[in-house]
């Protein structure tokens, strides 16, 4: 019996790579989540100073400190959670809307959506630090609004490449992305 000719293997091209590096977006998650376990004591402190002016008066101050410390544990949590989902929105939207990204040194890089997430979280966990309070919806509004734009402007010569329309529509979604992260 002889054998058959075999056809040459096809292989699928590979997925193009993601617009932030795997260890970026990990080293991303872990700063963020960083910043606000050193917050922890800050934190701690502000919830404990409002406790006893929304408590009943009849609460064990036992009572009241676990109250506290479950309140920060479920904070915690929370925001690690919605970071993650943040990331892998921002993940998403390099994937399919735009997929620029910016060089960090030889084999990193960052997309835009992710360094949106970044330019909005990192300034606000730092003024909360430095000021112990976190600052209001209006006053933090222009702040993200230029954040934005400033890591839009990094982007630019990527955004050119895709044109006006989608470069616009990449814009918008970035400063829509970058407002909903500041909320949280």
């Amino acid at each position: 019996m002889t054998a058959l000719p075999q056809a040459p293997r096809i292989e699928a091209p590979d997925a193009a790579a993601p617009a932030t590096h795997r260890a970026v977006r990990w080293l991303v998650y872990a700063a963020v989540m960083g910043m606000l376990l050193l917050r922890l004591p800050q934190t701690r402190a502000m919830l404990e100073a409002r406790v006893p002016v929304e408590a009943p008066e009849e609460l064990e101050p036992e009572l009241l400190q676990l109250a506290v410390s479950v309140a920060l544990v479920l904070g915690i949590i929370a925001f690690a959670i919605v970071l993650a989902i943040y990331l892998g929105l921002a993940r998403l939207l390099e994937k399919h809307l735009f997929r620029g990204t910016l060089r960090l040194g030889r084999t990193m890089h960052i997309g835009l959506f992710t360094a949106i997430i970044v330019a909005t979280l990192v300034p606000l966990q730092v003024w909360s630090f430095a000021s112990g309070a976190m600052p209001a919806s209006a006053a933090k509004a222009l702040p993200v609004v230029l954040l934005c734009l400033t890591v839009l402007v990094l982007y630019r010569q990527s955004l050119e490449q895709v044109g006006r329309r989608r470069a616009v529509l990449v814009g918008v979604v970035a400063i829509a992305l970058g407002a909903a992260v500041s909320i949280v």
